[in-house]
């Protein structure tokens, strides 16, 4: 694998890997991974969790056991020619469960071919987690649950805030 660029090692670990965790559980559940790493968003602070011009999808989770997500107005903007799309999922830890790396790796296979996917992957993570992943790779969620507990929303579904 290529060496990541340092600045990646030395940014600020996200204290809550969970985002990170339903996006990479998002692509390990698609039918084209490689598609989806293409589509994944290349900074934490980008608008979009996975976009091109005609599509949009923000993926959103809880572990409160209720779907009240947060979201920036522009998130809930389809493209004009294309869709919109809210993954909301709800999470539960569980000690058995799976790993962002365990998430990663069978990603990782997936696209095996793809080094350009694989370099995306790895770089997503290494900045989300600051380069620190002793203490957070050790956190694991209830893939069964998550998966159960996975819905798709049309961007047009999700209630708008009410006027002042």
């Amino acid at each position: 694998m290529a060496t990541l660029p340092s600045r990646m090692l030395s940014s600020k670990s996200a204290s809550d890997t969970r985002p990170l965790w339903a996006e990479l559980f998002i692509v390990s559940k698609c039918g084209n991974p490689a598609r989806a790493l293409s589509l994944w968003h290349e900074g934490q602070f980008d608008r979009f969790d996975f976009s091109n011009s005609s599509m949009r999808l923000e993926v959103k989770s809880s572990v409160r056991g209720i779907r009240v997500h947060e979201f920036a107005l522009e998130q809930l903007e389809p493209p004009v020619q294309g869709h919109g799309r809210v993954a909301s999922m709800l999470l539960q830890p569980l000690i058995r469960g799976v790993g962002v790396l365990d998430l990663a790796q069978s990603i990782e296979t997936a696209v095996q071919s793809a080094s350009r996917a694989r370099l995306k992957l790895y770089c997503n993570i290494m900045t989300a987690f600051g380069g620190d992943l002793s203490e957070k790779r050790h956190r694991r969620i209830d893939a069964v649950f998550a998966e159960k507990n996975l819905i798709i929303y049309s961007m047009s579904d999700v209630p708008p805030l009410p006027p002042h």
